[in-house]
Order: C-alpha cells, then sequence, then structure tokens
C-alpha cells in the first residue's frame, strides 16, 4: 500500500521542486494541498480546514511562512498525533516554535529543517561539530546571489531579515547584533570570502541540539563586491519599512520575472574550532533551490521509513548529513552537488 505524502505549498517556488523529487518514487502518493488545493483545501490560518489532512502518512510544509504562518499547524499536528516535516527558514518563527515546544511531550511529530538552509546547513554544522574534540565555536556561512531566480516567499524572507538584528549565541547566550555587520572570513568551496552578519534560524538551532558555546552564520554574497554595498548601508536604513517596500519591489522584478530560470549556485560552510584543531565541511550545489526541494523530498522519504520520536525536534537530532545526500541522490542523480567533510587539522598557533 503506497504511503501518502500530503505536500502543503506544493504549487510555489519551493514546493513544485518538492513535488516533482517525490514523483520520483513509485511507492508514494503526493498530494498538494493549499488555499486554491488542488488535490486538499487548507488555508493555515484556519484551524477547522486542517481535518482535509488527517489521512497522511506525513505532511510536509512549503507555504511561505510571511504568507501562512505555520505557529497553527504545528500546535496540531503535536495535538493529533500527525507527522510534519517544516520548511520555513524565518528566524523569528523557528525561535518561537523552539521556545514553545522544544523538549515537550506530545502525541504527533514536528521536523523544523527542511530544505538547503534551514536544513542541509543544520546537517552540515553537526558533522562539523561531531569531527572537533571539545568544541569551542561553531561557524557557518552560506554564499549565493541575488541576482537569480527565486519564490516569492524566499523574497519576502530576505527582506524581512534585512530589518531584522542577527544573532550570535556567545558563551552559551544568545545575543543580538545588527544586520549586514562585518562577519568572519570563512573557507567556501569557491575560496575564502568575506561575510555578513545575517538573520539565521540556525544559530539558535544549532546551540540548542549540539550545545556548542559560541555558534555564528553569516552570508557571504555573490558577486563578492556586493559585500561592499551591503555593509555600506546605514542600519537605520536597513530598518526602514520604506526601503525594504523598495527592495522588495526590486527583488520581485528581478528574481520572479527577469532572472526566474536563472539557478542559484549556493555554497554553504561549516566551521568546527577546538582549543587545539578544527574541521571544515562543505556542500555546494548548482542549483540550490532543486536541491533544496529534493533535499526535502529525501528528509520526507527517510521519516517515513524510520519516523523520529514524538514531539518537535530538529532536522540534526533525527537525520544525519551522509543518510540525506544518499537518499538525494537517490531521487535526483542529475542533480550537481559536492559535499566535502574534511579531517581535524591544528590550529595555527597552538
Amino acid at each position: 500500500m503506497k504511503k501518502r505524502v500530503i505536500v502543503i505549498g506544493g504549487t510555489g517556488f519551493l514546493g513544485r521542486r518538492v513535488v516533482q523529487s517525490l514523483a520520483q518514487r513509485d511507492d508514494l502518493e503526493v498530494l498538494v494541498a493549499g488555499r486554491r488545493g488542488p488535490d486538499r483545501v487548507v488555508d493555515l490560518r484556519k484551524e477547522e480546514t486542517f481535518d482535509a489532512l488527517r489521512d497522511a502518512d506525513l505532511l510536509v510544509n512549503c507555504s511561505s511562512s510571511h504568507d501562512a504562518p505555520p505557529e497553527l499547524l504545528v500546535a496540531w499536528c503535536l495535538r493529533v498525533g500527525l507527522a510534519l516535516l517544516e520548511a520555513s527558514s524565518d528566524r523569528l518563527v523557528m525561535e518561537a516554535l523552539l521556545n514553545r515546544w522544544h523538549g515537550k511531550p506530545a502525541l504527533g511529530t514536528v521536523v523544523l529543517g527542511a530544505g538547503i538552509f534551514t536544513g542541509l546547513s543544520n546537517l552540515l554544522g553537526a558533522v562539523a561539530y561531531k569531527g572537533v574534540r571539545d568544541v569551542v565555536a561553531l561557524d557557518l556561512g552560506v554564499r549565493s546571489s541575488p541576482f537569480s531566480g527565486a519564490g516569492q516567499g524566499t523574497i519576502d524572507l530576505v527582506v524581512d531579515a534585512f530589518g531584522l538584528p542577527a544573532i550570535e549565541v556567545n558563551e552559551g547566550r544568545r545575543k543580538e547584533v545588527p544586520s549586514a555587520m562585518s562577519g568572519a572570513v570563512l573557507p567556501f568551496p569557491s575560496g575564502r570570502h568575506r561575510s555578513l552578519t545575517f538573520s539565521f534560524p540556525e544559530v539558535v538551532m544549532l546551540a540548542s541540539s549540539t550545545r556548542a558555546p559560541n555558534v555564528t552564520m553569516c552570508i557571504s554574497p555573490s558577486p563578492s563586491p556586493l559585500w561592499a554595498i551591503f555593509r555600506g548601508l546605514p542600519g537605520r536604513l536597513l530598518r526602514a519599512a520604506w526601503f525594504r517596500a523598495l527592495l522588495g519591489g526590486y527583488f520581485l522584478l528581478l528574481r520572479r520575472h527577469l532572472l526566474r530560470r536563472v539557478p542559484t549556485i549556493v555554497e554553504l560552510v561549516a566551521r568546527a574550532r577546538g582549543s587545539a584543531e578544527e574541521v571544515v565541511a562543505t556542500l555546494w550545489a548548482a542549483d540550490g533551490f532543486a536541491v533544496g526541494g529534493a533535499a526535502v523530498a529525501a528528509k520526507a522519504v527517510l521519516l517515513l521509513d524510520a519516523p523520529a520520536a514524538r514531539g518537535l525536534v530538529m532536522v540534526d537530532e533525527v537525520l544525519t548529513l551522509d543518510g540525506v545526500v544518499a537518499k538525494l541522490r537517490l531521487l535526483r542523480p542529475e542533480l550537481a552537488l559536492e559535499v566535502r567533510v574534511g579531517a581535524p587539522t591544528t590550529v595555527a598557533g597552538t
């Protein structure tokens, strides 16, 4: 008997790619839900519509958290005993869900971290962390270009994040720092690049799951001259509603229309530093959104085969990077993806 997966937001930019990857499995029945269906009519702002989801073996939420906040759905799944893979990368949403539900008893299962970031980034960070004894700091970075295609959810997420402070964990304490400030120079697959502080949920997620005392995550815009442009923008301007609206309109024209067919090259790096050694793990994807969709599908298949424990958990608490990448390559062998985990190296000066 086929297992049923319902993809909420499966007609969107990411959701279509998830459905395409899940469709490679003949043993799955894949349905799409949303406010206009087509298979199930569900509105994430109206809990009374959730009964249309009760017969799913697994739910995958690819809806934009900006347009359809997932909090009601998460609470409902935990209460009624359903399994949900949540693809949001909204830091405020992720922090709220963790603060309310992580470690609490529940009938259902919710796994946070479904895509490439947030998701593969968490798994990459966990691999680097486990490769070093007595980790002092865990640093993550993402490098991509705004001059490529993207969906409305991604555009909304980036624009909103410009107006938020970035987060770092310093000696076990959550700390807010200004957005678009200078970050670390990180060893990406394409070389060492400067980075900027940015609002990422992985910081608090990995600090919770790994217990690393110091955690940061930054963005490195590509091409590199964009670093100086973003760094030079006054913080007051980044927080101004009119500027973010202008930025949103610009990205809407650029990424949803003019460059909608241009793939987004994505590079991820995770560096775990101990007192005497460090480990660097990297990931490179020729089409980050295609790989992101396939990563969601790979995690869904793994969770169907071996369900996670009940409650709200993070992806690196229940899945491994090796397992997800292996399943991703089985589903979509044509996608260009490289993952490298280095051996521990001696930290300079020790």
